[in-house]
């Protein structure tokens, strides 16, 4: 078996947050989109930004390296037929698929969009009913996801956002590219808000600065041009929540570059732990979480926190008594399944655990054996596992194939740092 051996070890120590791949594909597009030299510093390298620069660059945006940020250059951006048929590959990455393909279509490129592991399964259908009414036409003739041709055009718009809000921030992040300003109007309340409001909140930074109506129904959408502007991206509540929830199950974590004010939705994580009965010391720069004894279980609404579900399901675990974790519908749709994923990896360690229609629900006794487990292809499932596995009462065994790349590259260094044991097994 391809993967790690983890040795069960109290987590303890500081490290610092990985950059936010969220805050970093929105960043990217609006610089890039810029037309002019913007600086984007802490990128980080995960696979999935990655896929977004290797994209931004088919249509001619410039990246060079500068210390530990980029440089971007926006002048020589394609526009139009002229430019030819683009092939993009979005390797893993839905954020990038979303965004790229509205970009594309919004810039009148004719293009193919290809992905690798599960991205070719995750839907796009909401692109293929809302584009050829705004002159895009949508067709798949081979191995590609979709292809798209034309120029998009148009003033309204209707999304909705019950599969991803991926499809609503990739309109709003292209739609500035028009003749004129547009309104996108949904028939349900915005899924993920958190996330439309980083993607209006970067926007503005780039000067264009969308509306969201209070209802969350409506979102108004100026044309213009991006300003260039430099900006650096925030730690990722996303990433560290896993090793702020280590903090909670043993003698605690801090981690830093992580911003108090953060507009980031996974930040709730906080507030989770501190429901627990885990203490919380929070500044304008970290997160220190240590544990309790006895960690008291939850009952969270998960629909605007999709990506924490993984490690709340681990935290469920080593709490006493029934938790449930609610409104998980959205992750039967990621890299994995991963309501059935997480579900059947815990129950391999010793775990109390099933998913009921779009809830999880766990009944901790505080513990886990440890055992077998497979982490599906998805990099939340591994990180969320390995933390598992660290607290676990016996040595485990995940089968992975480096897919912590995909959002946090240094998971496992981190690991080590605060104590973690860990062998790859070949």
């Amino acid at each position: 078996m391809k993967g790690n051996r983890i040795v069960p070890s109290a987590l303890s120590g500081i490290i610092k947050a990985p950059p936010s791949k969220s805050l970093a594909h929105r960043a990217l597009i609006c610089a890039a989109l810029s037309g002019e030299e913007c600086f984007i510093s802490n990128v980080g390298v995960s696979d999935d930004v990655k896929a977004t620069i290797s994209c931004l660059s088919k249509l001619g945006v410039m990246f060079t390296v500068d210390g530990n940020g980029l440089l971007v250059n926006g002048k020589n951006i394609k526009r139009g037929k002229e430019c030819g048929p683009i092939e993009f590959n979005c390797k893993e990455s839905g954020a990038t698929l979303r965004f790229m393909i509205a970009i594309a279509a919004a810039l009148g490129v004719d293009a193919s969009f290809y992905g690798t592991g599960n991205l070719p399964n995750r839907s796009v259908e909401e692109y293929v009913k809302l584009l050829p009414a705004g002159g895009v036409q949508t067709f798949k003739k081979g191995k590609e996801i979709i292809s798209i041709s034309g120029q998009l055009v148009g003033d309204e718009f209707n999304i909705s956002t019950e599969v991803s809000s991926q499809f609503l921030s990739g309109m709003m992040l292209a739609l500035p590219l028009l003749d004129k300003p547009s309104v996108i109007t949904l028939n349900e309340p915005i899924h993920s808000s958190d996330y439309v409001v980083l993607t209006s909140d970067i926007q503005a930074h780039f000067g264009v600065r969308p509306v969201i109506d209070k209802n969350n129904l409506k979102v108004t959408v100026p044309n213009g041009k991006y300003v260039p502007a430099d900006y650096k991206i925030e730690g990722d509540y996303s990433s560290a929540a896993f090793y702020l929830v280590a903090g909670a199950l043993g003698h605690g974590v801090t981690v830093e570059g992580l911003s108090e004010n953060s507009h980031q939705g996974d930040r709730r994580i906080v507030k989770i732990l501190s429901s627990c009965g885990a203490k919380i010391t929070q500044s304008e720069s970290f997160v220190k979480v240590c544990g309790t004894p006895i960690l008291t279980p939850v009952r969270v609404d998960c629909s605007d926190i999709p990506d924490l579900v993984p490690i709340l399901a681990v935290l469920s675990c080593f709490a006493d008594g029934k938790s449930v974790l609610e409104n998980c519908g959205e992750l039967y749709y990621k890299e994995s399944d991963r309501v059935h994923a997480i579900c059947d990896a815990l129950t391999a360690f010793g775990a109390d655990i099933e998913a009921v229609g779009g809830n999880i629900v766990v009944r901790g006794h505080g513990w886990l054996d440890g055992g077998e487990a497979r982490d599906y292809g998805d990099h939340r499932v591994a990180m969320a596992l390995s933390v598992a596995a660290a607290f676990s009462d016996h040595e485990s065994e995940i089968e992975t194939d480096n897919t912590v790349n995909k959002s946090y590259p240094a998971f496992y260094s981190d690991f080590v740092k605060l104590g973690g044991r860990y062998t790859k097994l070949s």
